[in-house]
């Protein structure tokens, strides 16, 4: 066969047997032609060439020689193919972590410079002090960005079609669920800073409880990011210690920033009362429960589509 028919009917093909190693290069260079990410396993000297030519090269640790280890991405430290499907798997969980934690950074990021800006369009004085903002991007965030990658497997992974490699971070899917989750915190954000400069509440106290609405925004944010279908209600907390540790810890530390005085000094806050808490976290909430319904859509119109 040329490249060319080989090409055309390589789908076709399901065992290829007696393959010399320059043959081997053609089938991974077929399969390539076609856009396919090509995995390759070997362990001689043989499968060199071929081990180098594919996306990802995999050879055996312990029956492998020297120089099919060097050629190779990976190399099996148990000579068990089953492990490549576990290493595909986790591979799948990092890469979904990865997507999770963007979302998070990119829609609370700019949630948050909408608010400051359409404030100061508006005509109104900026809802947060500086030193608030960095609080915020270093504390408030900081603490459930780095717990949000230690989520665990959702479940579904090795069920859900191949990542193509043209792919980029920031997919549709991720751009349109921050078309939900950003106006989402604006609205709840910037309304609430409205709406208590009308009423003629004190600069000092709508400037701390819209600083604290925002970080409650992004605690209820975080629990939107765990899953791209899956309800919050549906993921339990405790399947993620790590993040339940950084939601603990950002309210107690948004808790002494309120109600501390030295470091009220420092970040120009003043205690709120009980009720405005309440309310606030209410309020916060609307950022959750506008993902919620769009899960909710995304779930019956995948549900319809395995049925038909």
């Amino acid at each position: 066969m040329s490249d060319d028919e080989l090409s055309a009917r390589i789908e076709r093909i399901a065992v290829f047997a007696r393959v010399h190693p320059a043959q081997k290069l053609r089938i991974v260079a077929a399969y390539q032609k076609r856009r396919e990410v090509v995995a390759m396993t070997g362990d001689g000297v043989n499968d060199a060439p071929a081990l180098v030519k594919a996306d990802v090269g995999v050879a055996m640790g312990i029956s492998g020689t020297e120089v099919a280890k060097q050629a190779a991405k990976i190399v099996l430290a148990d000579d068990d193919f089953a492990t490549i499907v576990a290493a595909v798997e986790e591979g799948r969980v990092v890469y979904r972590n990865i997507k999770k934690v963007v979302l998070l950074l990119f829609s609370s990021s700019a949630a948050e410079v909408l608010v400051l800006l359409l404030a100061l369009l508006c005509g109104f004085p900026p809802p947060f002090a500086a030193v608030q903002i960095l609080w915020n991007n270093l504390v408030t965030e900081g603490l459930v960005t780095v717990n949000l990658i230690m989520e665990p497997a959702e479940g579904d992974e090795m069920r859900r079609p191949p990542i193509s490699p043209d792919e980029p971070l920031l997919s549709r899917t991720l751009l349109t669920r921050m078309g939900f989750i950003v106006p989402a915190i604006v609205v709840s954000t910037l309304g609430w800073f409205v709406a208590r400069t009308a009423a003629g509440v004190p600069v000092e106290l709508v400037r701390t409880e819209t600083f604290t609405l925002l970080a409650i925004c992004e605690w209820w944010n975080v629990l939107n990011c765990r899953s791209e279908s899956k309800s919050a209600f549906a993921l339990g907390l405790l399947r993620n210690p790590w993040l339940l540790a950084g939601l603990l810890a950002g309210n107690l530390l948004q808790i002494a920033v309120v109600f501390w005085a030295p470091l009220a000094r420092v970040f120009h806050t003043v205690p709120i009362g009980a009720a405005e808490v309440v309310a606030l976290g209410v309020v916060g909430s609307l950022v959750l429960w506008v993902e919620e319904i769009r899960k909710l859509f995304v779930r019956r119109r995948t549900r319809r589509v395995r049925l038909g």
